[in-house]
């Protein structure tokens, strides 16, 4: 009982903590047309790995127009402290994103809708695929596909 006693009084000074963080506060989120598609529109990915990486601060949402034509099945995303995060002095790093760095919003045959639910400020790498066409058409083919 008396654990119980010492912990109630510090919870309303781990919600305060929380109010300090500087975020962004977007109902909609901001559309990013850059990137690069593939010319079989099988991959998608922002950035190269030796070019700039998207700006993503605390709390942006970003809808990330892919330019597949249809669904990605899958997704990756990477996260840096900075813009080049790996320069060729060798003194960078990138890191697969975790936790709700990078939360998935929502994914359709348009865009992919990302947000950054942390306090920190970060710069994004994700990188998309479809299935490979097996039957030269659009890539609904294959095993789930008609003959």
């Amino acid at each position: 009982m008396r654990a119980f006693a010492l912990v109630l009084p510090a919870v309303p000074i781990l919600l305060a903590c929380g109010s300090t963080c500087p975020r962004e506060s977007e109902d909609t989120p901001k559309r990013f047309t850059g990137g690069n598609t593939s010319a079989d529109r099988e991959h998608y990915e922002t950035n190269a790995w030796d070019e700039a990486f998207v700006d993503f601060p605390a709390g942006r949402r970003w809808a990330l127009v892919h330019g597949l034509g249809e669904t990605p099945i899958d997704l990756k995303s990477y996260v840096a402290f900075k813009k080049k995060p790996l320069p060729e002095d060798g003194k960078g790093f990138v890191a697969e994103s975790a936790g709700n760095q990078v939360l998935i919003e929502g994914v359709d045959a348009e865009t992919i809708r990302v947000r950054n639910d942390t306090c920190e400020h970060f710069w994004l790498r994700l990188v998309a695929s479809t299935v490979p066409a097996t039957d030269g058409t659009d890539g609904t083919g294959g095993a789930g596909g008609s003959p």
